[in-house]
């Protein structure tokens, strides 16, 4: 009588994925300070209480590991929509708004994921770049620089008139804006895991259109908002001077 045969054990779950998942489900939705490796450890499912730990090391460990599991991936996109945007402009320079598009369109493709995970993750990245514990620039990935650098060159390009450092702050005016209408657009919504691409659409194209009628910008005169800032004595000084001068 042959035996019986032995039934192959079931696979282990994976932890670490488990604890990434429930990590980016918790910050999204609570933040970053509210969240402990404990309760991490809970929601994952994981029989080590220790696991967390185990596997990350520190709550700023797991952060760079669940930054470094999308970033990645979304700024090599970017890369690769940059770069098509500079080859298509060849000798010309490149218009402002396709590179805008090109640096945009990969994070507004998260939100209209429809499992739901890009949403998530999102919220994670919006989470983790208000939170002043979090040192975000420390923790992304190497290709997010590249990305980044790429995509200032070529609105330096677009933008010959306008000093390199003024493009870079008002880039930077507009990923805090991108920040703060990712939050807006979850509250909003009541904390949707998708959303359809006509309502991303929407709102990317009114994203797109600020970022890039911000940076084009004329400068405003610094001489003005000196003025206006001065107090009351001085500013009636100045503008007594700048009456005699007519």
């Amino acid at each position: 009588m042959p035996s019986p045969r032995r039934r192959s054990p079931a696979p282990a779950p994976d932890t670490r994925a488990s604890l990434l998942d429930a990590a980016e489900r918790l910050f999204a939705a609570n933040g970053i300070q509210a969240v402990s490796l404990r309760t991490i450890n809970a929601a994952a499912g994981a029989r080590n209480a220790s696991a967390a730990h185990y596997h990350f090391g520190s709550k700023t460990n797991l952060i760079r590991a669940l930054l470094e599991s999308f970033m990645d991936e979304l700024c090599r996109e970017r890369l690769a929509r940059l770069d098509a945007v500079r080859d298509a402009a060849g000798a010309r320079r490149p218009d402002l708004r396709d590179v805008v598009e090109a640096f945009v369109v990969p994070m507004l493709r998260l939100l209209v994921d429809p499992t739901g995970k890009g949403v998530r993750y999102s919220m994670f990245l919006a989470r983790a770049a208000t939170d002043p514990t979090v040192q975000l620039e420390s923790l992304v990935p190497a290709t997010f620089y590249d990305a980044l650098s790429r995509f200032h060159a070529l609105c330096c390009a677009a933008l010959p008139d306008l000093a390199p450092e003024v493009i870079m702050r008002r880039l930077t005016f507009g990923f805090d804006l991108t920040i703060a209408t990712v939050v807006a657009l979850d509250r909003q919504a009541g904390g949707r895991d998708t959303y359809s691409v006509a309502e991303i659409a929407a709102y990317g194209a009114q994203l797109v259109d600020y970022i890039v009628a911000g940076t084009a910008a004329a400068s405003a005169a610094r001489e003005r908002l000196e003025a206006a800032l001065a107090p009351p004595s001085l500013a009636a000084a100045r503008l007594q001077r700048a009456t005699k001068r007519r």
